[in-house]
């Protein structure tokens, strides 16, 4: 399970932060520059993401541009064309109305690639162009990724490894989900970042992983979700009372290692809510969790240690999705 995302909170952070950005720097001018963006917020990272999303406009327009009776494939315009957007790109000019939702898009995507990289990437290859991933798009994306960027390095290798010119996104997805499986390095520490979102206002990151509230489903769809609910409800207790479900041997089949099992949110969640932001103390009890003789052994520790010792809320998802992992690691 997932920690969840609560990309409300996400944008209306993104969208105080981005305000009080041009609140600030449109005081005294009408227009921004190139380096002017490079330098709009003290993250780096969101600076970046405004200029990718430029040049992914300016691949639009090309696109617009196009007409039959003239060949853009050909060496000779695509040369004219790079100097072209190499000419515009040291000629930016933008105006607060046109900056700012630029602004408040990059700084949604740098949240989500500091605090849940996962996620990040999963929404960057299910929006590919043409619902296709391939090499020269993440290649690309690449040069405005600067953090977490061991995953999509990661990434990208095991797609040139399998010769994956290019794939379309679902199956695109699995690949990386394969390749976050497998993947031993940890999520950056976001301390720092924190830090500098502070600068401009101040960031609680507990609410980027709470549930939606008032996103209610209509009556009428919850009242048809609950009449089908009963009557599956019905069928399964009738037809399957006592048969075991796939995903119940699946569960109880175990699992070789807790590190190796854990997602990239799923880190982001336990060492926030649990070690407190501390990753080194999260890799260290992980990594003895991992060499416990059996499950005694490793709730023993975790009881003494963290309920005890730091009043860990033995209620909470955070601490119930822990305890499970250890559970799979040591089933009984």
């Amino acid at each position: 399970m997932e920690s969840n995302i609560n990309y409300t909170q996400i944008t209306a952070y993104s969208q105080r932060f981005s305000a009080k950005i041009c609140d600030k720097y449109f005081e005294n001018k009408n227009s921004i520059n190139g380096e002017g963006i490079l330098l709009i917020s003290p993250v780096q990272q969101i600076n970046l993401f405004i200029i990718w999303e430029l040049l992914n406009l300016w691949k639009i327009e090309i696109e617009n541009l196009k007409s039959p009776y003239f060949d853009y494939g050909s060496e000779e315009v695509q040369n004219q064309l790079k100097k072209f957007m190499n000419v515009l790109s040291k000629n930016i000019k933008m105006e607060r109305k046109h900056l700012e939702p630029l602004l408040v898009q990059a700084t949604e995507r740098a949240v989500l690639l500091i605090f849940s990289p996962y996620q990040f990437y999963k929404n960057v290859i299910n929006n590919a162009p043409n619902s296709k991933v391939s090499i020269s798009f993440l290649l690309e994306l690449s040069k405005y990724v600067k953090i977490n960027k061991h995953l999509l390095e990661s990434y990208i290798k095991k797609l040139e490894d399998n010769k994956i010119e290019e794939v379309f996104s679902e199956e695109a997805l699995t690949i990386f989900d394969e390749v976050c499986e497998n993947i031993s390095e940890t999520p950056e520490d976001f301390e720092i970042y924190i830090t500098m979102f502070n600068e401009v206002l101040l960031l609680d990151i507990t609410a980027f992983y709470e549930v939606d509230s008032g996103q209610s489903k209509p009556a009428a769809q919850k009242e048809t979700e609950r009449d089908e609910h009963e009557d599956a409800k019905s069928i399964n207790e009738t037809l399957y009372e006592d048969v075991e479900t796939l995903a119940d041997a699946h569960e109880k089949q175990g699992i070789e290692g807790i590190k190796k099992n854990i997602t990239i949110n799923q880190r982001f969640m336990f060492v926030n809510e649990l070690f407190r932001g501390d990753t080194e103390e999260f890799e260290s009890v992980v990594n003895f969790l991992d060499n416990c003789k059996n499950k005694k052994e490793a709730l023993d520790f975790i009881e003494l240690n963290y309920v005890k010792g730091k009043d860990w809320d033995v209620e909470s998802e955070e601490y119930e999705e822990f305890i499970h992992i250890i559970n799979r690691r040591f089933p009984s």
